[in-house]
């Protein structure tokens, strides 16, 4: 753009040096906003951070408002999920009342089988629901010596296709039908189900937590029995170290996986490490539980194994070849209750001396 004359130059050059608009630019809103910006740098900056700060105030508690309302949300349909499965189980007993038997006699079996059958066919519209039943039947099932792979199998199927890979009842799903494959020596099948269950966990609550630490021992136990020691050492050892941090050194936790550690070893004949692992989760569950509680005297019978495994072996070797230690470091010993280790150990020695 012309200028008229040499005045509106200079008025021109004025307004540029203090950053106003000038005439020779072309006027726009872009335009005259740049410069409005470049005269009020530090205003604008802090209106600019004001801005921000209440976008992301803004946002955060939007965030938190969709965090809160899907919890109701889960918690309802938990809740609604908890009355169905309650109705239906009380549904499924009323065969045991007399006015609904007529006089015959009603089994447990024939229940859980009229159970697994309603479940079956009658819930077909509520999946979740489906799902969850034929887990708890078939976990009963399972407490009762009888085998219902095939009611967790759907439960399985059931929660992937509704709930994707990566959900807690995928994993619970796949725990649970493990235990019935190990039940029936199907090491194989049970181990690869618990892999993936851990890996499930894994990916929902980090490789560090506590459940996976438990899941771990689970897959150690399933490995010890099918013989795979190196394999059920490397696990067990993992979940005993998860175990430790998350829940402290003396938690009843590593109890369990104290001794199926010690279990590895006594199958190799490693016996002294045997007997410390052994000790150590007997001191934790003396320590936790009471002296008539049945994982104490699980502990001592294992170290009673352990300490008559010994003799025997100090026995055929002689006795200079022997490598027993003399009393059991770090064990507790209680007046009040049944034998306490070193007196285990007497009874073992005895018991094997006088056999031979």
């Amino acid at each position: 753009r012309r200028y008229a004359s040499a005045e509106q130059m200079a008025e021109d050059v004025e307004r540029y040096l203090d950053g106003q608009p000038v005439i020779a630019q072309d006027d726009s809103a872009a335009y005259r906003t740049a410069k409005f910006v470049g005269r009020h740098k530090a205003g604008v900056a802090a209106a600019a951070m004001v801005a921000v700060a209440l976008i992301a105030g803004a946002v955060s508690a939007t965030i938190g408002m969709v965090r809160a309302t899907r919890a109701e949300a889960v918690a309802r349909t938990e809740a609604e999920t908890s009355r169905q499965v309650s109705d239906f189980l009380v549904a499924l007993f009323e065969v045991s009342d007399p006015d609904e038997a007529r006089g015959n006699s009603i089994t447990a079996r024939e229940i859980l089988d009229q159970g697994a059958d309603r479940v079956t066919t009658d819930l077909n519209d509520q999946p979740l629901i489906q799902a969850r039943l034929l887990l708890t039947i078939g976990d009963v099932y399972r407490k009762l010596g009888l085998f219902a792979d095939a009611l967790l199998e759907r439960s399985l199927e059931i929660r992937r296709a509704e709930l994707g890979e990566v959900h807690p009842d995928v994993a619970a799903s796949l725990q649970a039908l493990a235990t019935v494959y190990g039940n029936q020596a199907r090491f194989e099948e049970a181990g690869d189900l618990q892999a993936r269950a851990i890996d499930v966990e894994e990916q929902l609550y980090g490789r560090e937590d506590p459940r996976v630490g438990r899941s771990l021992t689970d897959l150690g136990v399933v490995l010890l029995r099918g013989g795979e020691l190196n394999e059920a050492q490397a696990v067990l050892e993992r979940s005993l170290v998860i175990k430790e941090t998350a829940l402290g050194p003396d938690d009843p936790e590593l109890a369990t996986t104290l001794t199926n550690l010690a279990s590895v070893h006594r199958r190799r004949r490693e016996l002294d490490d045997a007997e410390r692992l052994y000790a150590r989760a007997l001191e934790i569950r003396e320590a936790g539980l009471p002296g008539d509680h049945p994982d104490v005297a699980r502990s001592l019978n294992s170290l009673a194994m352990v300490y008559s495994r010994e003799t025997w072996r100090s026995s055929t070797r002689g006795a200079g070849s022997s490598r027993r230690r003399e009393s059991c470091s770090g064990v507790p010993s209680r007046s009040t209750r049944r034998r306490s280790a070193p007196s285990i150990r007497e009874w073992a020695m005895g018991s094997t001396t006088s056999r031979a």
